[in-house]
């Protein structure tokens, strides 16, 4: 599984997701709190930045059709067989829905590999 956002240029992506996704990896911080008590709210946003900058980067297929090909190509290339997109991290519902086709422009892409 890996969270998965598709469009038509990486930089518009990048916007799309950015807000949303960062106050999605803000909630799980929640889940770990208990070994960051100390932790202020700055410096929380902080790691939430850094996190998005992580995911977006490395971790998650958020970009492009060529991106997220490539991405879905190293995924591949390490013997994964089959991917579940994890597209509900609060966007709203069309914007969601207006990517899919460039996700199945991935998965076309992938497919024949």
């Amino acid at each position: 599984m890996v969270h998965t956002f598709a469009g038509a240029d990486d930089a518009e992506v990048r916007e799309t997701v950015r807000e949303q996704f960062t106050v999605y990896l803000e909630s799980s911080i929640d889940l770990w709190k208990s070994q960051l008590e100390e932790l202020r709210e700055p410096d929380r946003a902080k790691l939430a930045q850094y996190a998005f900058e992580r995911y977006y980067r490395t971790a998650a297929m958020f970009g492009s059709v060529d991106r997220c090909a490539r991405f879905a190509g190293r995924l591949a290339d390490a013997g994964v067989d089959e991917v579940a997109s994890l597209i509900d991290f609060g966007l709203p519902g069309p914007t969601v829905l207006s990517a899919l086709p460039y996700l199945d422009q991935v998965r076309a892409r992938i497919q024949d590999r």
